[in-house]
Protein backbone atom coordinates (compact mmCIF):
# COMPACT_ATOMS: atom_id res chain seq x y z
CA UNK A 1 0.00 0.00 0.00
CA UNK A 2 3.04 2.35 0.97
CA UNK A 3 4.65 1.43 -2.60
CA UNK A 4 1.55 2.15 -4.33
CA UNK A 5 0.89 5.66 -2.45
CA UNK A 6 4.43 6.77 -2.98
CA UNK A 7 4.37 5.86 -6.80
CA UNK A 8 1.24 7.66 -7.16
CA UNK A 9 2.71 10.98 -5.34
CA UNK A 10 5.72 10.65 -7.54
CA UNK A 11 3.64 10.67 -10.65
CA UNK A 12 1.89 14.36 -9.28
CA UNK A 13 5.20 15.29 -8.20
CA UNK A 14 6.10 15.78 -12.04
CA UNK A 15 3.13 18.22 -12.52
CA UNK A 16 4.37 20.45 -9.44
CA UNK A 17 4.99 24.27 -10.36
CA UNK A 18 7.05 25.68 -7.86
CA UNK A 19 5.63 28.93 -7.69
CA UNK A 20 2.48 27.54 -6.25
CA UNK A 21 1.01 25.72 -2.90
CA UNK A 22 0.96 21.46 -3.45
CA UNK A 23 -2.36 19.82 -1.44
CA UNK A 24 -3.11 16.51 -1.04
CA UNK A 25 -6.76 15.30 -0.26
CA UNK A 26 -6.73 11.14 0.29
CA UNK A 27 -7.83 8.50 1.94
CA UNK A 28 -5.68 6.34 3.22
CA UNK A 29 -4.84 4.74 6.50
CA UNK A 30 -1.39 6.77 7.88
CA UNK A 31 1.01 4.62 9.74
CA UNK A 32 0.57 4.85 13.85
CA UNK A 33 -2.55 6.94 13.32
CA UNK A 34 -5.32 6.29 15.87
CA UNK A 35 -8.44 4.24 15.48
CA UNK A 36 -11.85 4.03 17.49
CA UNK A 37 -14.54 1.10 18.20
CA UNK A 38 -15.93 2.73 14.64
CA UNK A 39 -13.27 1.42 12.59
CA UNK A 40 -12.17 -2.04 12.18
CA UNK A 41 -9.10 -2.06 10.48
CA UNK A 42 -11.20 -3.88 7.57
CA UNK A 43 -12.77 -0.70 6.89
CA UNK A 44 -10.43 1.34 6.49
CA UNK A 45 -10.73 1.63 2.57
CA UNK A 46 -8.09 -1.65 1.67
CA UNK A 47 -5.38 0.81 1.67
CA UNK A 48 -3.07 -0.60 4.35
CA UNK A 49 -0.64 1.22 6.50
CA UNK A 50 1.10 4.21 4.44
CA UNK A 51 4.18 5.91 5.74
CA UNK A 52 3.36 9.41 6.84
CA UNK A 53 6.76 10.49 4.81
CA UNK A 54 4.58 10.03 1.53
CA UNK A 55 2.92 13.05 2.03
CA UNK A 56 5.87 15.19 3.03
CA UNK A 57 6.55 16.93 -0.81
CA UNK A 58 2.59 18.36 -0.39
CA UNK A 59 2.31 21.32 1.73
CA UNK A 60 -0.52 19.95 3.10
CA UNK A 61 -2.23 16.88 2.79
CA UNK A 62 -6.06 16.66 4.38
CA UNK A 63 -6.55 12.86 4.80
CA UNK A 64 -9.97 11.33 5.57
CA UNK A 65 -11.62 8.14 7.28
CA UNK A 66 -10.30 7.83 10.60
CA UNK A 67 -12.70 9.61 13.39
CA UNK A 68 -10.14 11.02 15.45
CA UNK A 69 -8.81 14.70 14.84
CA UNK A 70 -5.11 13.82 14.62
CA UNK A 71 -1.71 14.74 12.70
CA UNK A 72 -0.35 12.29 10.37
CA UNK A 73 3.32 12.80 10.05
CA UNK A 74 4.77 17.15 9.11
CA UNK A 75 2.63 18.16 6.78
CA UNK A 76 -0.89 15.42 7.20
CA UNK A 77 -4.16 15.64 9.63
CA UNK A 78 -7.22 13.84 9.62
CA UNK A 79 -9.68 16.23 9.95
CA UNK A 80 -12.01 13.54 11.91
CA UNK A 81 -15.35 12.88 11.67
CA UNK A 82 -17.99 15.95 12.88
CA UNK A 83 -20.34 13.65 14.96
CA UNK A 84 -19.31 11.01 17.19
CA UNK A 85 -20.19 7.56 15.54
CA UNK A 86 -19.72 4.83 18.43
CA UNK A 87 -19.83 5.45 22.58
CA UNK A 88 -15.89 4.74 22.19
CA UNK A 89 -15.37 8.39 21.00
CA UNK A 90 -17.31 9.87 23.46
CA UNK A 91 -13.54 11.60 24.64
CA UNK A 92 -12.95 12.99 20.98
CA UNK A 93 -13.68 16.89 20.76
CA UNK A 94 -15.32 17.10 17.33
CA UNK A 95 -14.01 20.02 14.88
CA UNK A 96 -13.88 21.10 11.58
CA UNK A 97 -10.21 21.99 10.34
CA UNK A 98 -9.50 25.47 9.01
CA UNK A 99 -6.04 25.52 6.79
CA UNK A 100 -4.80 28.50 5.97
CA UNK A 101 -1.84 28.38 2.91
CA UNK A 102 1.04 31.37 3.45
CA UNK A 103 4.43 31.11 3.66
CA UNK A 104 3.96 28.51 6.23
CA UNK A 105 0.81 26.47 6.87
CA UNK A 106 -1.62 27.24 9.93
CA UNK A 107 -4.50 24.97 10.76
CA UNK A 108 -7.60 26.05 13.34
CA UNK A 109 -10.03 23.65 14.91
CA UNK A 110 -13.71 25.21 14.67
CA UNK A 111 -15.37 22.92 17.23
CA UNK A 112 -18.54 21.36 15.94
CA UNK A 113 -21.06 20.78 19.00
CA UNK A 114 -23.73 18.78 18.03
CA UNK A 115 -27.74 18.43 19.46
CA UNK A 116 -27.11 15.23 20.89
CA UNK A 117 -23.59 14.82 22.42
CA UNK A 118 -22.62 10.63 23.03
CA UNK A 119 -21.44 10.32 26.65
CA UNK A 120 -20.40 6.84 28.89
CA UNK A 121 -22.16 8.06 32.19
CA UNK A 122 -21.66 5.70 35.01
CA UNK A 123 -23.63 5.54 38.58
CA UNK A 124 -26.09 3.02 40.87
CA UNK A 125 -29.37 2.83 39.81
CA UNK A 126 -30.90 4.75 41.94
CA UNK A 127 -28.99 7.70 41.15
CA UNK A 128 -29.38 8.00 37.29
CA UNK A 129 -33.17 7.41 38.13
CA UNK A 130 -33.17 10.40 40.37
CA UNK A 131 -31.00 12.98 38.22
CA UNK A 132 -33.33 11.56 34.84
CA UNK A 133 -36.61 12.29 36.63
CA UNK A 134 -34.37 15.38 37.78
CA UNK A 135 -33.83 17.04 34.55
CA UNK A 136 -33.92 13.94 31.27
CA UNK A 137 -30.80 13.81 29.20
CA UNK A 138 -31.36 13.24 25.70
CA UNK A 139 -27.98 12.68 24.67
CA UNK A 140 -26.83 9.39 23.32
CA UNK A 141 -25.61 7.40 26.61
CA UNK A 142 -24.01 4.24 27.22
CA UNK A 143 -25.16 3.80 31.22
CA UNK A 144 -22.86 1.10 33.28
CA UNK A 145 -24.45 0.73 36.71
CA UNK A 146 -22.49 0.69 39.97
CA UNK A 147 -24.85 -1.35 41.87
CA UNK A 148 -23.39 -4.75 43.99
CA UNK A 149 -26.53 -6.42 42.94
CA UNK A 150 -28.58 -6.90 39.82
CA UNK A 151 -31.31 -4.45 38.82
CA UNK A 152 -34.49 -5.61 37.39
CA UNK A 153 -34.98 -4.07 33.94
CA UNK A 154 -33.21 -1.47 33.98
CA UNK A 155 -32.62 -0.06 30.49
CA UNK A 156 -37.06 -0.01 30.02
CA UNK A 157 -37.31 1.80 33.68
CA UNK A 158 -34.47 4.24 32.58
CA UNK A 159 -35.50 4.89 28.98
CA UNK A 160 -38.27 7.33 29.79
CA UNK A 161 -35.37 10.00 31.24
CA UNK A 162 -32.76 8.78 28.93
CA UNK A 163 -34.68 8.61 25.67
CA UNK A 164 -31.18 7.89 23.36
CA UNK A 165 -29.87 5.52 25.63
CA UNK A 166 -27.35 2.99 23.71
CA UNK A 167 -27.20 0.16 26.01
CA UNK A 168 -27.30 -0.52 30.04
CA UNK A 169 -24.23 -2.49 31.15
CA UNK A 170 -23.70 -3.71 35.10
CA UNK A 171 -20.47 -3.69 36.75
CA UNK A 172 -22.33 -6.57 38.99
CA UNK A 173 -23.13 -8.82 36.27
CA UNK A 174 -19.31 -7.98 34.96
CA UNK A 175 -18.08 -9.52 37.94
CA UNK A 176 -19.87 -12.41 38.35
CA UNK A 177 -18.81 -13.74 35.11
CA UNK A 178 -15.14 -12.25 34.78
CA UNK A 179 -12.81 -15.10 33.80
CA UNK A 180 -15.73 -17.57 33.32
CA UNK A 181 -16.90 -19.22 29.94
CA UNK A 182 -19.78 -16.99 29.46
CA UNK A 183 -17.13 -14.39 29.15
CA UNK A 184 -14.97 -16.49 26.55
CA UNK A 185 -18.32 -17.46 24.92
CA UNK A 186 -18.65 -13.52 24.15
CA UNK A 187 -16.03 -12.63 22.55
CA UNK A 188 -15.69 -15.82 20.23
CA UNK A 189 -19.03 -15.21 18.92
CA UNK A 190 -19.26 -15.02 15.09
CA UNK A 191 -20.20 -11.88 12.99
CA UNK A 192 -23.04 -13.50 11.87
CA UNK A 193 -24.05 -14.08 15.73
CA UNK A 194 -23.61 -9.95 16.64
CA UNK A 195 -25.77 -9.70 13.49
CA UNK A 196 -28.26 -11.38 14.47
CA UNK A 197 -28.65 -10.13 18.04
CA UNK A 198 -28.55 -6.55 17.28
CA UNK A 199 -31.19 -7.25 14.60
CA UNK A 200 -32.72 -8.14 17.43
CA UNK A 201 -32.20 -5.92 20.57
CA UNK A 202 -31.88 -2.82 18.58
CA UNK A 203 -34.46 -3.37 15.25
CA UNK A 204 -36.57 -5.98 17.28
CA UNK A 205 -36.76 -8.07 14.18
CA UNK A 206 -35.34 -11.66 13.79
CA UNK A 207 -32.70 -12.06 11.15
CA UNK A 208 -33.86 -13.63 7.65
CA UNK A 209 -31.65 -16.01 5.78
CA UNK A 210 -31.34 -13.30 2.97
CA UNK A 211 -30.18 -10.80 5.62
CA UNK A 212 -27.24 -13.27 6.89
CA UNK A 213 -26.79 -14.00 3.45
CA UNK A 214 -25.77 -10.55 2.21
CA UNK A 215 -23.59 -9.63 5.81
CA UNK A 216 -21.61 -13.50 4.13
CA UNK A 217 -21.35 -11.78 1.05
CA UNK A 218 -20.03 -8.61 2.05
CA UNK A 219 -17.52 -9.54 4.81
CA UNK A 220 -15.89 -11.46 2.23
CA UNK A 221 -15.87 -8.59 -0.11
CA UNK A 222 -14.13 -6.89 2.36
CA UNK A 223 -11.95 -9.05 3.68
CA UNK A 224 -10.63 -9.46 0.71
CA UNK A 225 -10.02 -5.58 -0.34
CA UNK A 226 -7.76 -5.71 3.01
CA UNK A 227 -5.78 -8.40 2.14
Amino acid sequence: AGACMRAAVEKMEKAFDPAKKHVLVAHCFAAGASTSDSESRLFVGGAGDVPTDVFSPFDYAALGHLHAAQRAGDTARYAGSPLKYSVDEAHQKKSMTLVTLGDTVETTCIPVTPLHDVKRIEGTFAALLENGQAAPNEDYVEILLTDNEPVFRPADRLRPYYPNVLGVRSTWFLKQHAGTQAEADLHSRSRAELFRGFLKEVCGEEAQPEDEALLAEILKELEGDAT
